[in-house]
């Protein structure tokens, strides 16, 4: 369900940018490719940044997504999911996609003549290939957590752990 948010969200950021500057200009303007990066980081990936790390440190600790499907981040140290390791964990996360994007700009600015061994090519090389190694964490952990979560000592539950272990607290 985040994926469909965050496409909708897109679409329609895409759909009133090009309808903005088709108003005001007649045409889409050129824009330099590191300002079109960070137009698209401000636009783009930091909204989404923020929505994972307002909803996942909130009441539920989970996106909307995860709520529908039940289940909710927690801290592996049984103490309060901090700030920062919600920050840190969606910053692991969305790594690949901002990768993407800057090696997206990097070729553009670059008028896509570069070599195999080339910055854009590291970029485009490491935004695949880390969410491969994000699936090999989560198939071989135990637990099934992904690197993200190994790195900042979190994991994903069922939310009825959640509800369970409150209830053992309280118990205590």
């Amino acid at each position: 369900m985040d994926c469909l948010m965050i496409l909708l969200y897109a679409l329609c950021l895409f759909i009133l940018t090009s309808l903005t500057f088709l108003a005001l200009f007649k045409e889409i303007p050129y824009i330099e490719a590191s300002r079109a990066h960070w137009i698209s980081f401000i636009t783009l990936v930091l909204p989404v940044f923020l929505y994972f790390f307002i909803s996942e440190k909130g009441k539920f600790h989970a996106s909307v997504g995860k709520r529908m499907n039940k289940i909710s981040v927690v801290s592996t140290t049984d103490s309060y999911l901090s700030s920062w390791q919600v920050f840190l964990r969606n910053t692991i996360k969305l790594l690949p996609w901002e990768l993407g994007h800057l090696g997206i700009f990097l070729g553009v600015k670059a008028n896509w003549q570069f070599g195999f061994y080339s910055l854009p090519m590291l970029l485009f090389t490491l935004a695949y290939l880390l969410p491969l190694i994000y699936i090999i964490f989560m198939v071989v952990d135990k637990k099934h957590r992904c690197l993200h979560d190994l790195l900042t000592n979190t994991r994903v539950i069922i939310s009825q752990e959640r509800t369970n272990s409150s209830k053992d607290e309280i118990k205590k």
